[in-house]
């Protein structure tokens, strides 16, 4: 099983003091450091807010075979997830007998694993937005149980000598109402208590598999963001950005 993945980009003209767009385009690139030519193109960098999905878009699970690429199956990762989800019940490559399960055994490889970057240009991209101005949130499908891994993981991956990926969204991500990259979590989106708790930590809100385009519009309601007139979002899902859109 293998996912080839193709990044899907929004970028959009937006008056946050209304949560209006004014504009709005989608498009698909090929490679992660094509994101900078479309903050150049929309101008302003330094009020642009760059949404980057972690899984698949920034981080992947290791290949088990680096050797052979091509046949990996990037165990525990959102594009195997999917893959033994859609396995009928009677195949035999099936792990797990029943979604509970599944998700047992997705947590568990979680936890142990270490992430890779999904391209190396990943690192000198995210850089070179920093260089420009941007500011950035991090938009993960991942329960919040995951935060503690999650901070794991990415203070392992080095963006340069010396900053890991965890420094810096902590340090070049949205403020709270109490001046940190964080809220106080885990708490209600949009105060809707029939909806999956959310957190946000260090530049990274965790969404618990929610909708991306009702959880950024609540978001943004609750941070300092009215410096921001321009919004890029990238997911490795279609789905995400045309929730977003």
């Amino acid at each position: 099983m293998l996912k080839s993945i193709a990044l899907f980009i929004l970028f959009s003209l937006c008056l946050l003091f209304n949560i209006a767009y004014a504009d709005a385009q989608k498009n698909s690139i090929g490679h992660f450091s094509q994101l900078t030519q479309f903050t150049k193109q929309l101008g302003d960098p330094h009020k642009t807010l760059v949404v980057l999905d972690s899984d698949d878009t920034i981080i992947k699970m290791p290949c088990s075979d680096p050797l052979n690429p091509k046949q990996c199956q990037y165990l525990g990762g959102p594009a195997w997830f999917d893959w033994q989800s859609s396995l009928p019940a009677n195949s035999s490559e099936k792990i797990a007998s029943s979604f509970n399960e599944l998700l047992l055994d997705e947590n568990i490889m979680m936890a142990v694993s270490n992430m890779v970057y999904t391209e190396s240009s990943v690192p000198k991209t995210l850089m070179a937005l920093k260089k420009q101005g941007a500011i950035f949130l991090v938009e993960t499908a991942r329960n919040s149980n995951y935060s503690n891994n999650t901070n794991r993981q990415f203070a392992a991956l080095k963006v340069n000598k010396n900053f890991s990926l965890s420094q810096f969204f902590a340090e070049n991500s949205l403020i709270g109402l109490n001046n940190l990259p964080s809220l106080p979590s885990p708490y209600a989106p949009c105060g809707d208590k029939n909806a999956r708790p959310v957190r946000y930590e260090s530049g990274i809100l965790y969404l618990a598999g929610q909708d991306k385009g009702k959880m950024l519009h609540c978001f943004l309601k609750t941070v300092h963001a009215n410096q921001i007139q321009n919004i890029i979002f990238l997911d490795d899902e279609q789905k995400n950005a045309d929730s977003v859109y």
